[in-house]
């Protein structure tokens, strides 16, 4: 993003990142203090200068697949990543797969540093993924 600014003067409002988790940091060795250092560093490029917008997706455990609403124990590997956003917030659909086709995606709180939060609010999006279309309307 450095190389960016300077030689083309673009300066993004959203970075994304895709599954950080399978990132690597060479100078770990061990997963755990390897995903602090990677979620820290994300945290990092939102406290640069110009403050971006960082979105990063993870995957949740295997136990997730039974979970009607996901909850901070639903994510692997090391709980010090929670310290390093913003906010955390989980995409749930209900296991027998009814929601899925009804184009239902309910989004819970997870993690908000600044404020209240409770896991149990949720939003619910409308959506027609076979028609490119995922975001018709939303409601709590």
């Amino acid at each position: 993003m450095d190389i960016w600014e300077k030689e083309e003067d673009f300066i993004p409002d959203i970075v994304i990142y895709d599954y950080p988790d399978i990132m690597d940091d060479p100078n770990f060795k061990e997963e755990r203090p390897k995903q602090n250092a990677i979620w820290k560093g994300l945290r990092g490029v939102s406290q640069k200068k110009n403050e971006p917008l960082v979105i990063a997706v993870t995957q949740a455990d295997a136990d997730s697949y039974t979970k009607n609403t996901l909850k901070v124990g639903n994510f692997s590997e090391d709980k010090r990543k929670y310290a390093h956003v913003t906010a955390f917030y989980g995409m749930n659909q209900d296991p027998s797969g009814r929601e899925k086709e009804l184009g239902i995606l309910r989004v819970n709180e997870l993690v908000i540093r600044e404020g209240e939060f409770n896991s149990n609010h949720q939003i619910h999006i409308l959506q027609n993924l076979k028609r490119g279309r995922p975001f018709i309307t939303s409601y709590w």
